[in-house]
């Protein structure tokens, strides 16, 4: 048995109420079978729920970490209210140390063992239904740091969760250490010596992390202690400044002076007058009006928007005035993109890309990206998708662009991810930076050498140049879907689509029932007729790419018919696994799903639930045929076992050892030992010396025995589990935690 919650039952859950029943009642079935723990019925109170875990830990040893870890997680589903009750932590606690204290020493104490990153996780929910300000938390933590009630506390992940962009190599909190560290203070020395402190200390800052947006709002919060550096400031200034280079003009701020005057008291005594005594209601139809004769006032003094919407970022949650702020900054971003969407309705069609992408309004919003996302590509891409809705005409003005050195980085991003976007894949501009972009060489080889006459042969080898970067088909066929809507390049693609899809013609009755025309027969008024011309095979591979509900309707079922099949088939046909129909539903995986072996593990496991027939099943298949489909599924089931991610990858070693340990506990050399040794503990312990030698990982062999205790050697596996629990028991408490929180996420 496994402790599971299925996406069914999610989804009959009405309620966080009902989520926490039904996962205790999951960990209460998992501690029953691991340490004889009695049964609570499934309609638990909170006082129930609480009297289930009191119980758990008074078991002590692995029923004390997993009753602590399921606390846990039950913790994190309640309203707010809920978890200060819970953790007897006073509502009237104000957003300050005192609070912070408060919450992160409890949570620390009251859950023994807590790994750093579930204290984070958890504090992070606390904080952000508290405040949004992120600053203000991270500056409680850092007043915190002598404070000895803090103890072994880990604060520090949580600052850094607070303030980081991105993942660098530099966190914040050893950001901040820096910032305080005499090396910093020597720098600064040797720096200020030198001239142009503010570029230069920026420089020497993004050699340790490229994270700016990190760099200025730890020298925002540290502003008031780090007085003895006169030119902070400058750094900020530098860090904030445009791209081009800053110039001090006569009465314009800087990006410090700019803070100062946003948060100074004579501002927030305008806001408050103004806005919480009721004289402005700022109702959408008045907001946008008021919003810019505002920024027209500025004007003389801050004329930099762009260093306007980065410091409006910085200040956008904090309590006393983040309405303002981010009110401000949201009109500055919209004013942008209608500026663009102004130039694409006046520019014609074969200029408005350059018109949009050179504009100032479009390098705008890329600099004001870059400098508080840590995905620009993608934050340039949803806001030119508010412009543009022709994603194909969008990407060949984006390719034309790539030859404009003024925009041709930008361009460059936001192509690769608007064409990760046509294949479902996520894109993320730091962990791409200085990698191959497959997708835009595939474009560029598309759209080169154009000719009418294409052959086959033709087709094959430009599909063989794509295969070569990857090997994913599905990904392939969702690009060139997307892309036969170019009527540039019309003709050729639906030529390498077919061929992806259907390489040697195996599957269809008729050649002019080819995969494009299926796909677009999907949609069409003719579809009843056509289903009546066709019979089901001839859709296996025209439903794969098309994203509509008629395909959907067709995907769906394609497969209950292949899953009919199947469940008949491994009944009835010792051969079914090794049969047409099975070998439709691993190409039809392959193709369609990062993980195919998991994917039809899945499938198999709704027909045929029972996880010891389908092994054995596998198992005796595999070894009459040689199709990796088989192995990959009998290997995605011995993962589930042993409660590790079955990723897809080759998992060769992995794979042998387990089925070796199959093999071994399953077979009659072991069960005949058992049953005729005088002393039963004689078979357990040579069982456990030859997995041993297969890998020395107590936990994953016996999760791995506790799924085969239902096979024909139950009795021995029985025993041996009993054995192998309590070698673990003995090992307490690092085996125990890593079995508890296994057994956990089952």
């Amino acid at each position: 048995m496994k402790c599971r919650v299925s996406g069914m039952e999610k989804d009959n859950m009405r309620n966080d109420q009902d989520m926490v029943d039904s996962l205790i009642t999951k960990a209460e079935n998992n501690v029953e079978l691991l340490f004889d723990y009695p049964i609570v019925g499934k309609n638990l109170n909170y006082d129930d729920i609480q009297a289930v875990f009191t119980r758990g830990k008074m078991k002590g040893g692995l029923a004390y970490y997993l009753a602590t870890a399921m606390e846990r997680r039950w913790l994190m589903t309640l309203p707010t209210k809920s978890k200060y009750e819970t953790l007897n932590i006073p509502v009237e606690l104000k957003n300050d140390q005192k609070f912070m204290l408060s919450v992160g020493v409890t949570i620390w104490e009251k859950f023994e063992r807590l790994g750093e990153e579930d204290f984070v996780k958890l504090m992070m929910s606390i904080l952000r239904e508290q405040s949004t300000d992120e600053i203000m938390w991270a500056k409680s933590i850092y007043l915190l740091q002598k404070n000895p009630s803090v103890g072994t506390t880990p604060f520090w992940g949580v600052f850094d969760d607070l303030l980081r962009t991105y993942e660098s190599k530099f966190t914040p909190s050893e950001a901040v250490t820096f910032l305080k560290s005499s090396e910093f203070e020597k720098l600064y020395q040797d720096v200020e010596m030198d001239g142009d402190v503010g570029m230069k200390i920026r420089d020497k800052l993004l050699e340790q992390s490229p994270d700016e947006l990190m760099w200025a709002k730890l020298i925002y919060m540290l502003q008031p202690d780090q007085r003895k550096f006169d030119g902070i400031p400058l750094v900020f200034d530098s860090l904030l400044r445009p791209h081009e280079a800053y110039e001090n003009k006569v009465g314009q701020y800087t990006p410090s002076a700019s803070v100062r005057y946003l948060t100074s008291s004579e501002m927030y005594n305008w806001y408050f007058t103004a806005f919480e005594s009721g004289q402005y209601k700022l109702s959408p139809d008045i907001e946008k009006p008021f919003y810019k004769e505002y920024v027209k006032s500025l004007q003389g003094t801050i004329n930099d928007h762009v260093m306007l919407a980065k410091v409006l970022h910085i200040l956008r949650n904090d309590g006393k005035m983040s309405s303002f702020y981010s009110g401000l900054l949201k009109y500055l971003l919209d004013s942008w993109t209608k500026k663009m969407r102004i130039i694409n309705g006046q520019d014609e069609l074969n200029t408005v890309g350059v018109g949009m992408i050179s504009d100032e309004a479009f390098t705008h919003l890329f600099q004001y990206a870059q400098f508080t996302s840590g995905n620009p590509d993608v934050f340039m891409l949803k806001k030119l998708e508010e412009v543009w809705t022709d994603e194909v005409t969008l990407a060949s003005i984006l390719n034309k662009l790539r030859s404009d050195k003024s925009v041709s980085n930008i361009a460059l991003g936001v192509l690769d991810a608007l064409f990760h976007s046509w294949v479902s894949k996520s894109y993320n501009s730091i962990a791409t930076a200085g990698k191959p972009r497959i997708l835009i060489e595939a474009y560029d080889l598309i759209q080169r050498n154009n000719p009418t006459d294409l052959t086959y042969l033709d087709i094959s080898r430009l599909l063989k140049k794509l295969q070569k970067w990857s090997t994913n088909d599905f990904m392939w066929a969702k690009f060139l879907y997307k892309l036969r809507q170019d009527h540039n390049v019309s003709a050729k693609v639906n030529m390498m689509f077919d061929t992806l899809l259907q390489p040697a013609g195996d599957f269809l009755h008729s050649e002019e029932f080819t995969p494009s025309y299926l796909v677009r027969s999907l949609t069409s008024a003719q579809e009843q007729s056509l289903n009546n011309e066709l019979e089901m095979t001839d859709f296996e591979w025209g439903v794969q790419v098309e994203e509509s509900r008629n395909t959907e309707l067709w995907t769906a079922k394609l497969l209950d018919k292949w899953m009919e099949s199947s469940h008949i088939g491994i009944e009835v046909n010792e051969g079914f696994l090794r049969g047409r129909d099975f070998k439709n539903m691993i190409a039809y995986a392959r193709f369609s799903s990062d993980n195919p072996s998991v994917f039809l593990l899945e499938k198999l496991r709704t027909v045929f639930p029972d996880d010891l027939k389908l092994s054995y099943r596998l198992n005796m298949d595999l070894k009459k045929t040689k199709d990796a489909g088989l192995d990959g599924v009998l290997n995605a089931l011995f993962h589930s076992w042993i409660g590790k991610p079955f990723d897809g990858d080759d998992k060769l070693k992995d794979f042998l050892m387990l089925k070796g340990g199959y093999d071994y506990l399953t077979g009659k050399d072991i069960a005949k030992l058992y049953n005729t040794s005088k002393n039963k503990e004689d078979a357990s312990t040579k069982a456990l010396e030859f997995l041993s030698t297969k890998s020395s990982d107590q936990v994953m062999w016996y999760n791995f025995i506790r799924s085969l205790e239902g096979c024909k050697n139950q009795v021995f596996l029985g025993e041996l589990s009993k054995t192998l629990r309590r070698s673990l028991e003995n090992d307490i408490p690092e085996t125990v935690t890593e079995l508890a929180n296994q057994q956990l996420h089952h």
